[in-house]
């Protein structure tokens, strides 16, 4: 008789009998001549019982002498799958009409068979050997660690490895085995050389949780970068996806990603979570649209732990595709942290364009600064407060620079002045009105036009439109000129307009 075992105990998965009332069918364990539940026997003496598991693997151990285990819900070494590349998949792929396709159709695939590769996806479709041609029906990349480029993949098969993967046709039916048993992976970084970032392959019928792995390997931060239109960070990944991972963001030479079947017992995170936000921190999401492409991993903010250099809260430049559309800050990183406690802060940052003519930038809080914060488009002079609008449109597929600006007045009025030479001109070239928006407090009667000759010229009205903490904006009727080129007076700067 077990002393343990009681009517009032709890029945859990743990190896030995609790609860003989409610314990459900019995099976006879020989090794150690007793009753246990028939879910928590290895019957079949692969290491697994049907179960999930409610203790460690180690507490387990030490309730019985059977065989080691190595899990709980009963696996299948060679699971038959039949599907498509898309079967409990997310998010959806789908072939493109194009021979030129719009690389925001890519996704990162994976297939972890044992007998099923990717010759057999993409069987019977047209590919050059050599180079990228027109004709090509479909593009399989893998991503190169020791030069950060893409290649042509390789077609062999390979568990947990992930392809940027495009098609004109429908990929072929999946029919092949899955070792469910598989109990880990391991993801060497091996040797990175101009790159941070490592395509992964989910190598398991199971969604990948991101927040187990960091309890797994004992770190905070990162996730999975998905493509699917554009950049964005996950903290799942489903089957049959791949994803980019950060080697930056761990202090590590490897993960070890576990089978989330077998994997059942919670671990808590030893670290500052990424996501909670205390005190005085705040979060900026900044996303980057254009055309078909939408990223959504960018981001500014201050936390209590970041420093102003690079560290774990900042992100590498992600692996550009076939052209560049970007956010990168200074550091050569999308996301720029800096540390609390710095009321007067600017963040620079270019908007590299090679794909769209016209883009937008979008943003929202997690968390708001106390003091204001500004958009600034150097090229214009645009100016943007940001926490009464959450959207910028500018046109041009060619690089475009941005400031932010969170601080005093003081501090905003000086680097907004510094930025665009004291004042900007708007609209230009015009007919009726010239703008004057001036960053330093100015009196009307200091503003003066005159021709391209040096002669001073009289407005047909100036009023003031705007006067703030931050600039003075004045509208002058230059309907009394001539067609011809014009220069405006503030304070000794001097700047030019049209009138046409």
């Amino acid at each position: 008789q077990d002393s343990e075992v009681s009517p009032s105990a709890t029945e859990i998965c743990n190896g030995k009998l609790d609860n003989c009332e409610t314990a459900g069918v019995l099976s006879f364990d020989p090794i150690n001549s007793r009753y246990l539940p028939a879910d928590e026997w290895d019957a079949d003496l692969d290491g697994y019982v049907d179960c999930e598991l409610d203790v460690t693997i180690e507490e387990w151990q030490s309730s019985q002498s059977q065989d080691i285990l190595v899990g709980g819900g009963d696996c299948d070494d060679n699971l038959s799958f039949s599907g498509t590349i898309n079967s409990g998949a997310s998010p959806l792929y789908s072939r493109t009409d194009s021979l030129n396709p719009d690389q925001a159709d890519y996704r990162i695939i994976s297939l972890p068979f044992t007998n099923y590769s990717p010759a057999d996806l993409i069987e019977g479709m047209r590919h050059s050997a050599i180079s990228i041609s027109d004709t090509d029906q479909y593009r399989l990349w893998e991503w190169n660690t020791s030069g950060g480029s893409y290649s042509v993949a390789s077609l062999s098969q390979s568990i947990g490895k992930g392809y940027m993967f495009l098609s004109t046709l429908t990929p072929n039916t999946i029919i092949g085995n899955h070792n469910e048993c598989l109990t880990s992976l391991t993801v060497n970084f091996g040797s990175l050389v101009n790159t941070e970032w490592v395509m992964i392959g989910n190598p398991y019928l199971q969604t990948l949780d991101w927040s187990r792995i960091e309890a797994d390997n004992n770190f905070t931060g990162g996730g999975f970068m998905v493509y699917n239109g554009g950049w964005s960070m996950q903290n799942n990944l489903s089957q049959l996806r791949g994803a980019f991972i950060n080697a930056s963001d761990y202090d590590l030479n490897s993960i070890t990603i576990k089978n989330p079947k077998l994997n059942t017992i919670e671990k808590d995170l030893i670290f500052k979570e990424y996501s909670k936000i205390e005190g005085d921190e705040w979060l900026l999401d900044l996303e980057l649209k254009g055309g078909k492409m939408h990223h959504k991993i960018s981001q500014i903010g201050q936390r209590d732990d970041a420093s102003d250099g690079e560290d774990r809260y900042d992100l590498s430049m992600p692996p550009s595709l076939d052209k560049a559309f970007d956010i990168r800050f200074n550091m050569n990183t999308t996301r720029d942290i800096r540390s609390t406690g710095d009321e007067d802060i600017s963040w620079v940052f270019d908007v590299e364009n090679e794909y769209s003519s016209k883009a937008m930038l979008r943003w929202s809080f997690r968390s708001s600064p106390e003091s204001s914060i500004y958009l600034l488009d150097t090229k214009t002079g645009d100016l943007v407060n940001m926490l009464t609008e959450n959207t910028y449109a500018f046109t041009g597929k060619r690089d475009r620079s941005f400031k932010i600006l969170k601080g005093s007045n003081i501090f905003l009025n000086e680097e907004m002045g510094r930025e665009v030479g004291g004042f900007r001109l708007y609209p230009n070239p015009t007919s009726d009105y010239v703008y004057v928006e001036s960053y330093s407090m100015v009196e009307a009667k200091n503003i003066k036009i005159y021709s391209i000759l040096g002669q001073e010229l009289t407005p047909s009205s100036i009023e003031v439109i705007k006067s703030d903490d931050l600039s003075q904006v004045f509208r002058l009727g230059v309907d009394n000129l001539k067609t011809g080129n014009y220069l405006v007076f503030v304070k000794g700067i001097s700047k030019s307009f049209l009138i046409n």
